[in-house]
């Protein structure tokens, strides 16, 4: 009954609460709270529960129950009177009623009738109270206990917390909408300084400036794309450099005073150093190339006054600079020029005013100093002028002048007197600007020479028209000006043109005129001429026509001619050469030729007869008129001794005024041959003072009677020969002696000479002929020279090495020995004696030792030296013009694994054979060449093609090919070759052979055996491979690579026993980077022991960590074993993961055992003794054989890919059963790497491997992935 009551009272006080819920709500009421508020008001059984909010942080987060859900504004009033009450903890009032404080409150008497309250506050932070939860009813609750308390206070709870949550969410989205906002901020400003950027580019491209910015602190310099453009570098180079880097690119000359300029700029103690720094220098570009530039920048400073940076712009002034240069240039010249200049000179501005004068002017118009000078009046002239000389000349009058210009007229002229008698020619130039230029002249000797010139003019026409020559003046083009009265005479008319003056001429003569006139007047010189002229009356007689250059009066060019009758003298001289034909005749008959010499002048002419006998070149003279020449130049000829006598006999002559007779020697100049003259000569005497003047006489040839007379006195000495002969023969012991007579050409041999040779005692010849016959084609020279030098007595004695061609036909060493002992007077040597000695034992040593010096020791190829020396002759050939030709690197492949397995003496065995096959190959022509090791060099010359090239390096490849029997063994080898091409591929040796390095390079990385030709593309290769070096060693010091790992299955429990451990590269920008392209480069640099070690480190920590128990197979190279610290580091590694031994597997290849296998065996067996397993990789493969099964016990053997691959293949199944059979006999694990399908996992499954490992199960997956792969791999067993 109670119950229903109450539930009556709820009805009524719903009723009440609906009826005053007219106040309209301030804000949406939130659906978790008033969820809570619906809890509350059923578990405390009151109608109205509450949630009002005082703090601004929720204005939306009034809730309540009660009233349809209405929260009305009373509550808020209500709910702030509870917050602001004097408790700090919940407030209940169990009848309102009866509380003096809320008994009058428009709450409790008013429509609501409030009767009950309870309310708990809401402090989200300590001393604040946010809102309140209340409860509220219309009657009273003396029921509310403090365990509804309690509840009430949980509820109050759950309230604060979700406050606490929506405040914290509020927060976060402010702190998201404020991050938008700055993120929207900074994005728009970066676009917009990108913008900046790029317009600032823009503006240095089409500007032609650049900018930069010198950091103090850091003494760094940060360039634009502009400013490296200026300087001709790169700018991806140069964007931030040291400052010294940047100061090195200006002209040694100016570096120091741009260092200056910035230390004072920085000191802050020049000119312009608190604000600007600024300079003009000259910068030096990578070729060498020098600009001048113009910098100019602005400092930044800090808070503190302190420089922070220097800013600025660069400008490529150049141009600019060389302007200014020739104008600085051009400016001086003109001055100079105007200081020259004979005339006086001004120039006047617009205004009346000087603007430029030289010092002529002053001079001429004898001025005071300071009355001209730049800017001064020019009436200041005008009235100087007018007051000396009382007059102003027309052309300076200013009224003149600007009528002119009015008129359009060029300028005025004129003459002036002055006062001193001086007379000037005065002219005004107007120009287009306003400006008159005015030039002053002094014409006063002129006028003089012009009078004189008129009157002298007169005097000469008189003079030649009484001269006997013909006299006449032409014109350029040929008219005649002027004629004298005898020119009239002789042709009774006028003749005015050229062509008339030339038909007067003879016919035959007409041609040979107009062409010496036309060659002569363009070369406006003198020229003198004989023709026939035709007289009035037909008769033409000969006349000698000189014509000279002349200017005319009116200052043209022109001619000034004469004509000489030399009729006569000519008609004289055909008689003379009549007269001189006769005795021409008689002198050759008589072998007689005719001289006459000039005592005074020194000339001496030689008849034609005379100077052929003495071998005088005729060349340049009329050889019927003889040859002219100085006493000089003829006794050039005659040897010394003949020059004393001849001189001695012509002073006697001269002094005793009487005729004279020599003989004398005269030795031909081409032949060298020496003649016999004797000369007469009679002597005339000057009329006038008695003395000899000149001397006429004949030259008799007397060479035959000289050499009977020398027949004679040889005949004498012959016995004297022999006695001495016989004294050098005893002198010599076994040399062989020789002894020759240079005039006549015999030559004497001991018998031990011609013994030498193969000649028995008397069987040599005795000629020098027959000796230089047997002289070697190559040492002839050389033993002319020699001897020339010592018979002109430039050696001491002659001795040369030279080969001497045996009787047998071979050529024997000879080292001769030789002295001139006899001389004529004059020098000339007779006897020529020595000996000779076999150096050819000698002489084989010699070149014994050349030969290994420029050849291989073990091959008898040309060296390394040798091959570039004949590389650069082939090249010299091409670059003259020759045929192309191609250089060929090669390198033998697998050449070190047969040596290392067969022994160093099986090495060199195959050496000597490869060089044989080389030289049958090749022709004869080219060059073959051991560079070293196993390195070879071909030079092919003289080739038609390319493709020539290409099939020599296929038939090099065919010949190596073949199998080599060595020890007992065949063996096979390869050879990979590089092929470069001249001209195309270059014309110095030392690009050529680095580009067959990389064409070898290429044949290499294509798999060996096989031949490349260079292509440019190589160059950017090779680049390209450098580049990756660079990164890889970068990523190394960054610790960029990682490791990736494939599981291994164990066949007989279908579960993983293991994982590989494989190195991958991330690229940041070429992704990722296969094994098969950076192992090889870590290989060849020694990068592959630091990442071999990394590796096991990293593999051994990993693999610690695995909740499973598989074993970790780490791959170690051959390099790894040949440091000292390989088990060291596995040790470590294993201390420091805390890994089993027994769990780490080291992988090795085949080619680990081929170097040092003794070595290699010991660190095996020492590692396995730690308890590590150690797997031969790759099996298969290699070059080792099944001896080193025998010397190691392997724990894994692992079947190589390729092998798996064509597994279907019978034969290769056979190989792959041989293999297991082999690790089961052994007790040793064969795993079978590279299974990609169910195929192959059925027929390596049937041949009875025990592991699998491939892309089947697992493709190899970052250690992260590693447990989802091997927990797959588990439930797949499971499954199975």
């Amino acid at each position: 009954m109670q119950d229903r009551a109450h539930d009556r009272g709820d009805e009524e006080r719903n009723d009440a609460i609906e009826a005053d819920s007219t106040h309209p709500s301030d804000g949406d009421p939130e659906p978790h709270l008033d969820a809570v508020c619906r809890t509350a008001s059923a578990l405390f059984r009151v109608p109205i529960v509450l949630v009002p909010l005082v703090d601004t942080e929720f204005p939306a987060l009034k809730a309540g129950s009660g009233a349809a859900g209405a929260m009305p504004g009373w509550s808020d009033a209500f709910a702030g009177q509870a917050i602001a009450g004097e408790s700090d903890g919940p407030v209940v009032i169990r009848d309102l009623l009866a509380d003096p404080r809320f008994a009058d409150h428009p709450l409790v008497t008013g429509g609501l009738r409030a009767r009950f309250y309870a309310g708990v506050p809401l402090t989200l932070r300590s001393g604040h109270r946010t809102g309140t939860m209340c409860l509220i009813d219309t009657v009273p609750r003396p029921d509310f206990t403090d365990e509804h308390l309690v509840q009430l206070e949980d509820l109050a709870l759950i309230v604060t917390g979700h406050l606490r949550l929506h405040l914290a969410n509020a927060e976060r989205e402010a702190e998201l909408r404020e991050r938008l906002r700055v993120t929207t901020i900074l994005t728009r400003r970066e676009a917009h300084l990108e913008a900046a950027l790029a317009s600032q580019r823009m503006a240095e491209e089409i500007a032609g400036f650049g900018h930069w910015r010198i950091d103090v602190a850091e003494a760094c310099v940060e360039w634009s794309a502009g400013m490296a453009r200026i300087h001709g570098r790169a700018p991806a180079d140069l964007a931030r450099i040291p400052l010294d880097d940047h100061l090195a690119f200006y002209h040694p000359q100016d570096r120091e005073r741009v260092r200056w300029h910035l230390d004072d700029t920085v000191a802050g103690s020049g000119a312009f150093a608190r604000d600007t720094y600024e300079h003009r220098s000259r910068i030096v570009r990578p070729g060498g190339e020098c600009r001048v530039v113009a910098e100019r920048g602005i400092v930044e400073r800090d808070p503190d006054g302190s420089i922070r940076a220097i800013s600025g712009i660069c400008l490529d002034v150049t141009e600019l600079a060389r302007s200014d240069q020739h104008l600085r240039e051009t400016t001086d010249l003109l001055r100079v020029t105007l200081e020259s200049i004979d005339e006086g000179l001004v120039m006047v501005d617009a205004d009346d005013r000087v603007r430029v004068h030289n010092e002529r002017l002053n001079l001429l118009l004898d001025l005071p100093r300071d009355m001209l000078h730049d800017g001064a009046p020019f009436d200041d002239l005008r009235r100087h002028i007018a007051e000396r000389d009382g007059s102003l000349p027309a052309t300076l009058d200013r009224r003149v002048r600007d009528g002119n210009r009015d008129h359009g007229e060029a300028g005025a002229s004129g003459e002036h007197l002055q006062r001193d008698g001086t007379l000037l020619e005065l002219c005004g130039v107007p120009l287009a600007d306003g400006s008159t230029v005015y030039t002053f002249a002094d014409i006063t000797a002129r006028h003089r020479a012009e009078r004189s010139l008129r009157e002298s003019e007169a005097s000469y026409r008189l003079l030649a028209d009484f001269l006997p020559q013909m006299v006449w003046i032409t014109n350029d083009r040929g008219d005649t000006t002027y004629c004298n009265r005898h020119f009239g005479r002789y042709f009774e008319r006028p003749l005015f043109s050229l062509k008339e003056r030339v038909e007067a001429c003879h016919p035959d003569d007409r041609s040979r005129i107009r062409g010496d006139v036309g060659d002569r007047h363009k070369a406006w010189q003198d020229y003198d001429f004989e023709v026939r002229i035709r007289r009035a009356d037909g008769v033409y007689r000969w006349h000698k026509v000189s014509k000279r250059p002349i200017r005319l009066l009116d200052g043209q060019p022109g001619w000034l001619a004469t004509a000489l009758d030399i009729d006569d003298i000519i008609t004289a001289r055909i008689a003379l050469e009549r007269t001189g034909d006769l005795l021409r005749l008689a002198q050759d008959a008589a072998e007689a030729g005719v001289w006459e010499w000039d005592v005074a002048s020194g000339w001496i002419w030689q008849s034609q007869e005379s100077a052929r006998m003495q071998g005088l070149p005729l060349d340049g003279a009329d050889p019927a008129a003889g040859l002219v020449m100085t006493m000089t130049e003829w006794e050039q000829n005659l040897p010394a001794e003949d020059l004393v006598r001849v001189r001695a006999e012509a002073s006697r002559a001269i002094a005793t005024r009487t005729n004279h007779k020599v003989e004398f020697r005269v030795l031909h100049p081409s032949t060298g041959e020496c003649r016999w003259f004797q000369g007469f000569g009679q002597a005339v005497l000057d009329p006038e003072t008695g003395e000899v003047c000149r001397f006429v006489g004949m030259n008799l040839h007397i060479t035959a009677s000289k050499e009977v007379e020398e027949a004679f006195r040889a005949s004498d000495a012959r016995l004297r020969l022999s006695e001495e002969r016989l004294a050098l023969a005893l002198d010599s012991g076994r040399d062989g002696l020789w002894d020759a007579d240079l005039q006549t050409g015999e030559v004497w041999f001991s018998d031990r000479a011609q013994s030498m040779l193969g000649y028995a005692p008397g069987e040599f010849g005795r000629s020098f002929a027959y000796v230089g016959s047997l002289i070697h084609p190559d040492d002839i020279d050389g033993c002319r020279l020699a001897a020339v030098a010592h018979f002109h007595g430039q050696q001491p004695a002659f001795e040369i090495e030279l080969r001497v061609r045996t009787k047998a036909g071979g050529y024997i060493w000879l080292l001769a020995r030789g002295k001139v002992v006899t001389r004529a007077p004059d020098g000339t040597p007779i006897r020529f004696v020595g000996t000779h000695i076999d150096i050819t034992a000698r002489k084989e040593a010699d070149q014994r030792i050349a030969h290994l010096a420029c050849h291989d020791a073990l091959t008898g190829l040309p060296n390394r030296s040798m091959f570039h020396e004949r590389l650069d002759q082939a090249l010299g050939s091409v670059r003259n013009g020759g045929r192309p030709m191609a250089v060929l690197c090669l390198d033998l492949d697998r050449f070190k694994a047969i040596n290392d397995t067969f022994g160093h003496l099986a090495g060199d065995i195959l050496l000597k054979l490869v060089a044989e096959r080389l030289r049958e190959v090749l022709r004869p022509c080219d060059v073959v060449s051991r560079l070293g090791g196993d390195e070879f060099g071909i030079i092919l010359v003289n080739l038609g093609g390319k493709d020539e090239a290409v099939e020599v390096a296929r038939r090099v490849i065919d010949a190596i090919a073949l199998p080599v029997k060595l020890n007992g063994h065949l063996a096979n080898i390869g050879i990979s070759i590089g092929i470069a091409h001249a001209p195309s591929d270059g014309l110095e040796a030392d690009p050529l052979l680095r580009h067959a390095d990389l064409a070898l390079y290429r044949a290499k990385a294509a798999g060996r055996n096989t031949a490349r030709v260079y292509e440019a593309s190589m160059d950017a290769a090779i680049e390209e491979r450098i580049q990756l070096e660079f990164e890889l060693r970068e990523a190394i010091l960054g610790r960029d690579l990682t490791l990736h790992y494939q599981p291994v299955v164990d066949l007989a429990t279908d579960s993983v026993s293991g994982v590989e451990a494989l190195m991958r590269w991330p690229h940041p920008t070429r992704g990722m980077i296969p094994p098969s392209t950076f192992v090889e480069i870590a290989e060849e640099t020694g990068l592959i022991v630091e990442l071999g070690n990394w590796a096991l480190r990293e593999a051994c920590r990993e693999a610690a960590s695995w909740t499973h128990s598989a074993r970790i197979a780490v791959n170690v190279s051959a390099m790894q074993f040949r440091e000292p610290g390989l088990e060291q580091c596995v040790i470590m590694a294993l201390s420091a993961s805390g890994l089993a031994a027994d769990r780490l597997e080291l992988e090795i290849t085949e080619s680990v055992l081929i170097q040092d296998t003794e070595a290699v065996i010991a660190c095996l067996h020492r590692l396995r003794y730690l308890g590590v397993r150690i797997a031969l990789d790759d099996f298969g493969t290699g070059y080792s054989s099944l001896s080193y099964l025998r010397q190691f016990p392997f724990d894994k053997i692992k079947i190589d890919r390729s092998f798996i691959r064509e597994i279907a293949d019978p034969d290769t199944a056979a190989i792959v059963r041989a293999i297991v059979g082999l690790g089961e006999r052994r007790g040793t694990t064969i795993t079978a790497e590279g299974v990609e399908t169910r195929a192959q996992l059925d027929l390596v499954r049937a041949e009875g491997c025990n592991e699998v490992q491939g892309f089947f199960f697992s493709k190899p997956v970052p250690a992260r992935d590693l447990s989802g792969v091997v927990a797959r791999l588990s439930r797949a067993e499971r499954a199975a």
